[in-house]
C-alpha cells in the first residue's frame, strides 16, 4: 500500500512539469447517509442520524483537451456510519456507530466551460473514487452488527462548481458534490444478523485551491 501511495505522489510531481497540468488541494465537508437492505425478521437494521465527514484531497488536473481534464490524486476521509438496531417486538433498540478511515484515490473526468463572467467558469466532474480502508472502530461493542468491513469502497462522484481565477497561476474552486456508494461495505456480520447490505451516500461542499 505504501508503495502505491508513493507512486501516486511521484506521478503528480512528474506531471507538474507539464505547464498545463495543475495541482491543488481540496477540502470537503460531507453529510453521509446509508442505503440499507435488510432481510432480518426479528431484528431490524436502519440508518441512524446523519454524520459529518470531512475529507482532504491532493489532486492534479491533467489536460486531455482544452476543456477536458483527467483528475486524480490522493486523499483521506473518515466516514462515520450511524445505525439503529431494534427488535420487531420492541424489546430493545440500540444505536451503533462505526468510524471507518479511508485513503481516497479519484479517477475522474472534469469539464470546464468557457468564462461565464470575468475570471469565472463552471466545471463538471464525474467518475469513480476508490476508497481503501485503513482503520475502523465501533462504539457500543456489546452488540455488533458489522464484524468486518470491505477493504475497498467505491463511490461514483458527481460535482458541479465554479472556478475563480485569483492570479495568473492560482485559482479557487467552490462546488457541491454527490458520492453514490456502489459497494456493500459489510464483509462479515454477526451470526445473529441475516443478510444486510449497506451502501454509503455522501452530499458535500468542496473548497479547493489550484496552483
Amino acid at each position: 500500500m505504501k508503495y502505491f501511495v508513493a507512486a501516486i505522489l511521484v506521478i503528480l510531481i512528474l506531471n507538474k512539469s507539464n505547464a498545463q497540468t495543475k495541482l491543488g488541494i481540496k477540502l470537503t465537508s460531507s453529510i453521509i447517509t446509508q442505503r440499507i437492505t435488510d432481510s432480518n425478521d426479528s431484528i431490524g437494521i436502519d440508518h441512524g442520524s446523519n454524520a459529518f465527514n470531512p475529507s482532504v484531497t491532493l489532486f492534479a488536473d491533467m489536460p486531455l483537451s482544452s476543456t477536458y481534464f483527467f483528475t486524480t490524486g490522493i486523499g483521506y476521509i473518515s466516514k462515520r456510519i450511524n445505525l439503529k438496531a431494534s427488535a420487531s417486538n420492541d424489546d430493545f433498540s440500540i444505536n451503533k456507530s462505526y468510524n471507518i478511515q479511508y485513503i481516497r484515490m479519484p479517477a475522474t473526468l472534469k469539464l470546464y466551460t468557457n468564462e461565464v463572467a470575468l475570471d469565472k467558469k463552471l466545471y463538471f466532474q464525474v467518475g469513480p473514487i476508490i476508497d481503501i480502508a485503513i482503520h475502523h472502530k465501533e462504539t457500543n461493542p456489546s452488540y455488533t452488527v458489522i464484524k468486518e468491513v470491505q477493504p475497498v469502497d467505491i463511490t461514483l462522484l458527481f460535482t458541479v462548481g465554479m472556478e475563480i481565477q485569483l492570479a495568473p497561476q492560482t485559482a479557487m474552486q467552490i462546488g457541491i458534490n454527490y458520492n453514490r456508494g456502489l459497494i456493500n461495505i459489510v464483509k462479515d456480520k454477526e451470526p445473529g444478523v441475516k443478510n444486510i447490505s449497506i451502501k454509503n451516500d455522501l452530499y458535500g461542499i468542496d473548497v479547493a485551491l489550484k496552483f
